[in-house]
């Protein structure tokens, strides 16, 4: 870890289990230890020298989308430092509390995507209209608010673009969002979610950290979805 660059570490209590455990939810928010906010300064400055891409306006399945995305993040890059960081403070905060048993396989969230939703036109309902993850997403989807407003929700499904009975999941920036995953305790639905609208003029920008599967079948799906073919363990394209 860079000397210069601020250690950011979460802990993992059995209310947070409770929520990501609990069939009707699925997702808790996990504090930092301590006040990150110079290391979210630094995170904010850096984005913007970053070379987003702009997201599909639709996806195959209907999802509307309105955010950029950033993935190319080397080794040594603090965003990946951080997303380290991330990922072994939640290990041991499961092994902590005595729930790791909950994954499928070991967690390593080494999948990271920088997503930047900008201020809402008169027009948007959404900035990401209600989905679920893929299921070749495993064990934890977790994001960390860097900047700007939650905007999150839960709902218990989509029709159309009309989430059904929608549940704002409040979150500061230093927060993690963390959701369940494909084989996340079992047999458990992934919580279907969506970002609402963003009303902040500075927009909102988010680190998402996901695990891919070593699942052959499931791989190809995410193959068939994304539109590429890749190794099982290797980064997905956003």
């Amino acid at each position: 870890m860079n000397k210069d660059t601020e250690i950011i570490s979460y802990s993992v209590r059995p209310e947070h289990v409770t929520a990501l455990t609990d069939p009707a939810l699925g997702v808790a928010v996990i504090t930092p230890v301590g006040c990150p906010s110079q290391l979210l300064q630094r995170l904010v400055s850096e984005a913007v020298s970053f070379n987003f891409s702009d997201s599909l306006a639709a996806t195959t399945t209907g999802v509307i989308q309105n955010f950029k995305a950033y993935s190319d993040f080397g080794p040594a890059s603090t965003w990946r430092q951080v997303g380290n960081q991330i990922s072994q403070s939640l290990t041991k905060g499961f092994e902590h509390v005595g729930y790791s048993h909950l994954f499928s396989t070991p967690l390593s969230l080494d999948d990271l995507t920088l997503q930047y939703y900008p201020q809402s036109t008169p027009e948007d309902l959404y900035a990401l209209s209600a989905h679920r993850d893929q299921s070749g997403f495993v064990n934890l989807v977790v994001v960390l608010l860097v900047s700007g407003p939650s905007s999150f929700f839960i709902c218990k499904d989509r029709q159309g673009t009309t989430p059904i009975e929608p549940r704002e999941i409040q979150a500061r920036p230093g927060d993690l969002i963390v959701m369940r995953a494909g084989g996340f305790g079992g047999n458990l639905t992934r919580p279907c979610h969506y970002v609402g609208r963003v009303e902040d003029s500075k927009g909102r920008l988010t680190l998402a950290l996901r695990q891919i599967t070593d699942d052959a079948t499931r791989v190809k799906k995410l193959e068939c979805f994304f539109g590429r073919s890749y190794a099982p363990g290797s980064k997905v394209p956003h």
